[in-house]
């Protein structure tokens, strides 16, 4: 009788120690986060539910046409992608915007660092095109490759966002320099 009295007993203890401790208030549990890092939206793209989505795409030129669109960068936010132009004049030339870099000496070591064509798409990073200029062949065609430049002080790497490339002719080869835009959307 004994044995059955301790044995009712222990798992009685047993009962009683489970139900108290799934039975504790919220705040006595511990608590478990899930970690999060923060995400940063680049144009065209608004925050919802914790993830960069895109606004309508805004559309560029016809004759110019990304390749693929959307780009989906590696997760350093590094881009490669292509663009194809038509329609141009023969052996027309194609220049871009160009992004100043930062001289860390201030002329003091030597020739003032040479700017990059392209738009800022990151904190330290320019999406660009090469070559620059870009020229077109006999038919009016032309071929460039995009990708992302790192400036200093670095790291780069791009954003996710809808990132206009503008392109205008050099006046040197027209008298009435004409612009192309293509939207190139970089997502993860």
């Amino acid at each position: 009788m004994r044995k059955v009295t301790r044995l009712t007993g222990g798992a009685l203890s047993v009962v009683i120690c489970l139900t108290t401790m799934l039975a504790a208030p919220a705040a006595a549990r511990r608590h478990r986060h899930a970690r999060h890092h923060q995400v940063t939206c680049g144009p065209g793209t608004v925050l919802l539910g914790g993830q960069c989505v895109f606004d309508d795409p805004p559309v560029g030129d016809s004759n110019v046409t990304a390749s693929p669109n959307p780009i989906v960068m590696t997760l350093g936010g590094h881009v490669v992608g292509s663009l194809e132009f038509n329609a141009l004049l023969p052996l027309d030339e194609l220049d871009m915007n160009v992004i100043s870099i930062p001289d860390p000496c201030g002329g003091e070591c030597g020739p003032v660092p040479k700017g990059v064509g392209g738009i800022p798409c990151g904190p330290n990073a320019v999406l660009t095109v090469t070559p620059l200029p870009i020229v077109a062949d006999a038919n009016g065609h032309a071929h460039a490759e995009i990708h992302d430049v790192t400036i200093p002080p670095g790291p780069g790497g791009c954003v996710p966002g809808i990132y206009p490339l503008i392109f205008t002719e050099l006046p040197t080869v027209v008298a009435s320099p004409r612009t192309y835009t293509v939207f190139v959307t970089l997502t993860f």
